[in-house]
Parts: structure tokens; sequence; C-alpha cells
């Protein structure tokens, strides 16, 4: 685990306190998406910000550097530490104080893996945040980690003790494709060279023939969405299954058991 320094502060503000405020509300106009995405690079500060609770309230994500004295430990904090952060979004700054509450800030540190390339040995499969250490932008740590136990669920309904290897096998096949992928999304920097790091360190799992997100896509932007949430992992599990079940006679017979 690598310890990036920074960390995730999140609290939840009144969405029309935040509109009423004349230094806010610029940053979120002519937003093209509900899910806003503000930043200060130099700074290396970064907020994601969507609305929840039926529209009333926003969720206010922010990405920064860790104060020094905080070390890497999760927990309630009482300030935060960039409160006044300078943000920047359809060419107009501010300097945004982001309506934080005195208390009910919730820090995290943000922690890195590169993406396993590996998730069975022998008859032990890993799934979960054994298997895939995310960053939280996208959203996607608990969600892949539910697409796992679909994809356990079907591959595993009603077998032999002989099939449990040939399974794990296609599992491993299919949730690499699929948590490479998204792994690798939800790490990518909040940078200008953000991207050239996700081209590069999702080249072990993406399939050449199919097209990236383009250049210059934010990590929650439309294309990545489109992505991540456009997979049904029980019905891509089904279809894998009824392939390899089509192959075993054909290999059966090729190895010489029958």
């Amino acid at each position: 685990m690598l310890d990036t320094g920074l960390s995730f502060f999140r609290y939840l503000a009144p969405a029309q306190e935040i509109y009423d405020d004349p230094e806010i509300r610029p940053l979120f106009e002519n937003q093209q998406s509900e899910i806003c995405f503000f930043h200060n690079f130099a700074a290396g500060a970064s907020i994601v910000t969507y609305l929840c609770e039926g529209g009333k309230t926003r969720a206010i994500n922010v990405f920064a550097k860790r104060p020094p004295s905080k070390g890497a430990k999760a927990g309630k904090q009482s300030s935060l530490c960039s409160r006044n952060t300078s943000l920047e979004a359809n060419g107009t700054k501010t300097e945004a104080p982001a309506k934080a509450p005195e208390q009910g800030i919730f820090s995290y540190p943000l922690l890195v893996r590169d993406p396993l390339t590996q998730y069975v040995r022998g008859k032990v499969a890993v799934i979960g945040d054994a298997a895939h250490v995310m960053r939280p932008q996208q959203g996607q740590g608990a969600s892949i980690a539910i697409e796992s136990t679909g994809c356990l669920e079907v591959l595993f309904n009603g077998i032999g003790k002989e099939d449990v290897q040939s399974r794990l096998a296609l599992f491993e096949k299919l949730r690499l494709g699929r948590c490479g992928p998204v792994h690798v999304f939800s790490n990518m920097p909040l940078s200008p060279d953000g991207y050239a790091w996700m081209t590069e360190k999702i080249k072990p799992f993406w399939d050449p023939s199919k097209p990236l997100p383009p250049p210059g896509s934010r990590p929650i932007s439309l294309p990545f969405r489109d992505f991540i949430y456009s997979y049904n992992a029980q019905e891509e599990s089904r279809k894998a299954l009824a392939e390899h079940q089509k192959q075993m006679p054909l290999d059966t017979y090729t190895n010489g058991t029958k």
C-alpha cells in the first residue's frame, strides 16, 4: 500500500445554501452534469460534489494534502484543512468557503495499490478491498465487490467439487477484465497527467480493440460512467459460463479423457 499524502474529506451541506452564496454559485452555472468536479492542481486540492437526499443536499468530497500532524488515520475532523481553497470552473475563479460545517467532517487517508493480476490461488479467491483498493472518486469499491459476489453466484450455483477449479479460473478471467479497469479509473490521479497515467496502467486489463474514454475525460465524467454503469455482472457471467460449457466436451476430448 502506498500512502499518497492526501486525505479525502467528506461532509454534507444544504444545496440551496450553496446556490445562494454569490461566490460559490458561479461554480455550478452551466455545468454539464450534476456531478461537479473543481480543482486547484497547484494547491493539490480537488472537490467532487453531487446531489443527494432528493436534491436537498450536496455531498462535498474534498481531496487535499493531509496536514502533517494528522497521520494516515481515518476519523472525524473539527475543521477542514483547506476550507478556503481557490477553485476554478467554467473559467471562473473564486475563493470558496465550501460551506463546511465546524463539525461532521470525516477524513480518510488515501492509500493506493496497483491492481492485482491474479485473484485466484489454488481454491482461494479474493474479492472486495482484498482484491482492489480503490480511491473513492468513482464510488465503485463496494459496487465492484457486489458484482464479484453476483459473478460467483452464477458460476458456482449447483456445481460439484470437480468443477471448482475451472469455475475459479473463469471467475478470475471475468473479474480481471472488469475490476482491473475500474480499479485503474478510480485511482487515476486528479491532475493534468492523470489520463496518460491511466492509459499506461490499464494495458494489462484492457481489450485494445475497444475505445477508451477520450483524452481529457475527467475521472467521473460521462464516458467513465457509461463504462461503469452499462455492465451487468450476472448477465456477463451467464454468457461466459454458456461459452465455457460449450467448450467443455471439445476440451475433454482433446485432452484424451474421453
